[in-house]
């Protein structure tokens, strides 16, 4: 499972092996302590968009069941 692609996910199906993209929204594409430095607002709206990715995610790796 990947959030985008990428050379490890091109390494990973030049390799065999299977690779799901579960793609994110571009709120949680921030590094460097940007999101603390944000306002309250933002910051909540970074964390129910977190929230819903990691269901996504869940529901992702149900459909697929890997090893």
């Amino acid at each position: 499972m990947s959030p985008g692609e990428g050379r490890l996910t091109q390494t990973v199906e030049q390799a065999g092996g299977d690779v799901t993209i579960v793609p994110q929204h571009g709120r949680l594409d921030r590094y460097g302590g940007t999101v603390l430095s944000s306002g309250l607002v933002d910051r909540v709206g970074v964390i129910a968009t977190l929230i819903s990715y990691n269901f996504r995610v869940l529901r992702a790796l149900k459909a697929n069941r890997p090893d």
